[in-house]
């Protein structure tokens, strides 16, 4: 075709990866089972049925977990709570509570420990906070969710997609759909172009794990 029409063709090997489902390795896909499967311990933490755990792929590490809560509050849902654990790393949150009070960690103490015994060689805990001007790139954060990894059990709602999206969450894991998702089910929030941020969306990691929280239908 060359010769009737110069042309240059630049293939993107990482959509080529998404097309092909070759984007992450064994050794990632293990890692992104495990923190999914942490996350359903957290949803069948007091039995809370929905749950959510953000990690620094940086470092592998558990910076903060969240649960339905919202028999404290109609917006305590899963990724609320998380992010707002994720900002108490960053001396910030508004929701506190008497096991983690002014506390700069993002997973509650009792649960911590809970978690740690299941998963001893996981790692727990973000990278010692930094204003901006002390950071060498910007786009590391330190703006809650900043190049983080959210794993949720359950397709957001609208309310926690957007949250995730004005959080700065670079991928989202979800287990299994919801009636009203807004990541796959309902619409996909995410791909809205007029948003300043957008995140990238992998659904039905160990659905049958998920599903077996009961709150596939919800």
């Amino acid at each position: 075709m060359n010769q009737f029409w110069p042309c240059n063709f630049h293939p993107n090997k990482y959509l080529e990866k998404l097309t092909t489902n070759t984007l992450f390795s064994p050794k990632e896909l293990e890692s992104h089972y495990q923190y999914m499967s942490i996350a359903v311990d957290v949803a069948k933490y007091k039995n809370k049925q929905i749950g959510c755990v953000v990690v620094d792929p940086k470092i592998n590490s558990v910076v903060a977990v969240g649960y339905n809560d919202i028999e404290k509050g109609p917006c305590r849902h899963a990724a609320m709570v998380a992010v707002d654990n994720v900002s108490k790393t960053q001396k910030g949150g508004v929701w506190m509570s008497s096991e983690n009070a002014e506390s700069t960690v993002g997973v509650p103490q009792e649960l911590l420990k809970h978690l740690q015994e299941i998963y001893a060689t996981v790692l727990f805990g973000a990278q010692d906070f930094k204003v901006k001007d002390e950071l060498t790139d910007p786009a590391d954060g330190p703006y809650l969710c900043t190049g983080y990894y959210v794993y949720l059990t359950r397709e957001p709602c609208v309310m926690c997609a957007m949250a995730l999206i004005h959080s700065r969450a670079k991928r989202v894991f979800f287990g299994v759909k919801s009636l009203n998702g807004a990541l796959e089910s309902l619409c996909k929030i995410h791909t809205v172009k007029d948003l300043n941020h957008h995140y990238e969306v992998f659904g039905g990691l160990l659905v049958d794990k998920c599903r077996s929280l009961n709150n596939f239908n919800v």
